[in-house]
């Protein structure tokens, strides 16, 4: 059983997250981050690369583009990168977190039972990992102590009711067609087949999904998906040194003047220029 080395914890204390906010959160590159633990609940997921992470004690685990981990007081991890990984980490201190999670879930279960029944990993896929980036850069750009507040407060719940999906899944185990296909579509790999992917998934005709998905969600099928890709381009742009053909092929766009017009239409620049103004990893990462 491999294991991060682990000498005697360090620990990590509340000086890190403002008195003022009882929240705060940081985009995290470094290659090596010895054993410690906190005096405040952590949240991190990964950004771009890969990652090795350790905690308490066990296996170690490695770490893919949108993984989650919910880190509490009581919890020693380390961690290195593999290929100079990104994540972003969300630091709540004890009372903020507990009581967030209190009005959440409207006092039903108490902190223990709640943590104890979640997985221990949640999975973001592209898509959503933008959203919570747009979060998190309202968090920063704003000087305002109660907006700062509540927008970590915001990206705190939406990570959270990730970790709750499978309980709530397990609960209500009837999907329309159309949550179905939204379902697959945050499933990174059916991105890049399109119409054609989902079909075969689903074992509908294409024509059929298609008219479901119109009639369901008042939206084409075809427009969801190149808004997606559109996303999935500019996430690719700001995360990574991706050249724009592999961008393409992952996103399963076979013409490259094809996606400078889209991508333009959408940003107003051409990706090569979005990618100087809005990259946040260096060049040689």
């Amino acid at each position: 059983m491999e294991q991060l080395s682990s000498s005697k914890p360090l620990r990590t204390s509340y000086y890190l997250i403002p008195d003022n906010l009882e929240v705060t959160t940081q985009l995290i590159s470094d290659n090596v981050c010895d054993a410690h633990d906190h005096d405040f609940y952590e949240i991190f997921y990964v950004l771009n690369g890969n990652m090795k992470h350790s905690m308490n004690g066990q296996e170690t685990q490695i770490l893919s583009i949108g993984d989650c981990i919910i880190l509490t007081p009581n919890d020693t991890h380390c961690f290195s990168t593999i290929n100079d990984s990104i994540h972003r980490d969300l630091l709540i201190s004890r009372s903020l977190f507990e009581n967030v999670l209190s009005i959440t879930l409207n006092g039903k279960k108490n902190i223990s039972e709640i943590l104890s029944s979640i997985p221990p990993i949640a999975t973001f896929s592209i898509s959503e990992l933008i959203e919570l980036e747009n979060i998190a850069h309202n968090f920063t750009r704003n000087d305002d102590s109660d907006i700062k507040r509540g927008y970590g407060i915001s990206l705190f719940v939406n990570i959270f009711l990730k970790f709750l999906q499978p309980i709530q899944k397990s609960n209500n185990s009837t999907l329309s067609l159309s949550e179905r296909i939204l379902d697959c579509l945050n499933k990174n790999n059916h991105i890049q087949g399109g119409i054609s992917s989902l079909a075969k998934e689903l074992n509908y005709s294409q024509t059929y999904i298609c008219q479901a998905f119109k009639k369901q969600t008042g939206t084409t099928l075809s427009q969801h998906i190149k808004n997606l890709r559109l996303n999935y381009i500019s996430y690719y742009l700001k995360t990574t040194n991706y050249p724009l053909e592999k961008i393409a092929n992952l996103v399963g766009i076979e013409s490259l003047p094809y996606l400078n017009k889209i991508f333009k239409e959408k940003y107003n620049m051409p990706p090569i220029k979005y990618r100087k103004q809005f990259k946040i990893i260096s060049e040689d990462a």
